[in-house]
C-alpha cells in the first residue's frame, strides 16, 4: 500500500492537544485492549500501539497523545489526526485472500446445482473463470452475517425452501470462514513500511473491514502490521458496518476527533461514498488494478 502522495508533502506537524482546540475534545489516554464480546484482555503495546477492538465503547483507542499533520492536495490544505484504512484490496490482495472463500461459499450454497451456482456467482459478485471478486458486489462489501442472510433469500427466490436455504447459507458461511483462515495473505506493496511511516508521524491508525475479527487479526499479523494499528473494527464487532458513514464517526470518536480530520484510504467507490457521507471527510481511493463492477 503506497502512502498517499500528500503525506510526503506535509508542511507542519500540529500537536494533538493544540488541534483539539478547534472544537475537538481532548481525551485522556487509555490502555490498549483487545477483547471479544465477553470482556477485554490487555494487549501489550508495540511502541505504545497495538490492535485495538470495539471494546470499551466510547473510550479512547490510542495509548498516549496523537499528533496532527497538515497535508496538501493540490491547492488545498487540511489537518489530519488519524488515518482510516480499508483492509481487503487496500492492504492485502483481495482476490488471493477472498476468492477461495467465495468459491467455497458458492459450492456449499448451490449444493452441486450448476444453475444455482451460476445465479449465486452473478448475484454475490464472483467471477469464477478469472478467480476475482467484483469490487462493489456483496462478497467484497458485506459482512459474513449479511452475506449469509442474502444467500438465504436468494436461494429461496431460486426455489429452495426456507429451512434448507437457511441451512445452506449457514454452512456456506462456516466453510468460507474456514477457507479464509487458510488463504494466502499477500500485502499490496510495502504495507508495513507505509504504516510505520504513519506511526512515526504520530498519526492514529485504524483498519476497518467487513471481515470477521478472527480472520482480520490473522491478516494483520501475517503482513507484520498488527503492532502499527491502534484500532481494528470488524464486521462482527457490532459497530456500524461498511459502507455506513456512521463507521467513520465511530472511529473518529474513538480517537477523540471528528470525521473531517480523518483521512480514509480505500480502493472502491463505496469507500469514497462512506467518507463523504460522514461530512467533510477526506477520501483517497487509489486504483488497485481492480476489475469494474
Amino acid at each position: 500500500m503506497p502512502l498517499p502522495s500528500s503525506l510526503s508533502d506535509r508542511d507542519r506537524r500540529v500537536p494533538r492537544d493544540r488541534a483539539a482546540g478547534a472544537g475537538v475534545p481532548s481525551r485522556p489516554p487509555s490502555r490498549l485492549s483487545r477483547g471479544g464480546r465477553g470482556g477485554h484482555a490487555p494487549l501489550a503495546p508495540a511502541q505504545a500501539r497495538g490492535v485495538g477492538s470495539r471494546g470499551e465503547t466510547g473510550a479512547p483507542a490510542v495509548s498516549g497523545s496523537i499528533r496532527s499533520i497538515r497535508l496538501r492536495a493540490g491547492a488545498r490544505t487540511f489537518d489530519v489526526d488519524a488515518v482510516l484504512l480499508d483492509k481487503d484490496g487496500t492492504l492485502i490482495d483481495l482476490d488471493a485472500y477472498w476468492a477461495p472463500a467465495a468459491r467455497r461459499w458458492i459450492e456449499e450454497a448451490a449444493g452441486g446445482d450448476a444453475h444455482l451456482a451460476r445465479a449465486l456467482r452473478r448475484r454475490l459478485g464472483f467471477d469464477a473463470e478469472r478467480g476475482i471478486v467484483v469490487r462493489s458486489g456483496p462478497f467484497a462489501t458485506m459482512t459474513l452475517a449479511e452475506l449469509a442472510d442474502l444467500t438465504s433469500r436468494l436461494l429461496e427466490e431460486l426455489g429452495i425452501g426456507g429451512p434448507e436455504a437457511r441451512a445452506r447459507a449457514g454452512a456456506a458461511r462456516r466453510d468460507a470462514a474456514d477457507a479464509s483462515m487458510q488463504a494466502p495473505i499477500v500485502p499490496i506493496g510495502d504495507v508495513a513500511g507505509s504504516l510505520g511511516a504513519l506511526h512515526r508521524a504520530g498519526l492514529a491508525v485504524a483498519v476497518v473491514t467487513s471481515d470477521d475479527r478472527r480472520a482480520a487479526e490473522r491478516a494483520l499479523e501475517a503482513i507484520g502490521t498488527a503492532g502499527l494499528v491502534d484500532l481494528l473494527v470488524c464486521g462482527d464487532d457490532g459497530a456500524p458496518a461498511k459502507p455506513d458513514p456512521g463507521l467513520v464517526t465511530h472511529v473518529a470518536e474513538r480517537f477523540g476527533t471528528v470525521p473531517r480530520r480523518v483521512l480514509l484510504v480505500g480502493d472502491t467507490e463505496l469507500d469514497r461514498r462512506m467518507a463523504e457521507g460522514a461530512g467533510g471527510f477526506v477520501a483517497v481511493a487509489p486504483p488497485m488494478g481492480s476489475p469494474p463492477a
